[in-house]
């Protein structure tokens, strides 16, 4: 069986969101910033056959982060963490 070796993903020109930050001890593994396109933002509702229920098309400029969180920290932590920040800034 050949062997390869992992690619490093870790983003080194990304930056955290001015709102919400980084969870502590968290990678920021992808930072992908788009100067205008279209999403789907969810509005409610659960995902059906791969769409949101409810959904909205926005355009604008994208920016998608996706961190790593610490292997002794829970899902339910980070999304506290991140429900708070949002709340503090009156979102």
């Amino acid at each position: 069986m050949r062997r390869t070796r992992a690619r490093d993903t870790r983003s080194r020109r990304g930056k955290d969101s001015p709102i919400v930050g980084r969870f502590a001890g968290s990678t920021l593994v992808v930072y992908q910033s788009i100067a205008f396109e279209q999403a789907a933002f969810p509005l409610a509702g659960e995902i059906e056959e791969q769409r949101f229920a409810i959904a909205e098309m926005v355009e604008g400029r994208i920016t998608r982060l996706v961190n790593l969180a610490p292997p002794d920290r829970s899902v339910v932590e980070v999304r506290r963490n991140d429900e708070d920040a949002l709340a503090a800034a009156g979102l």
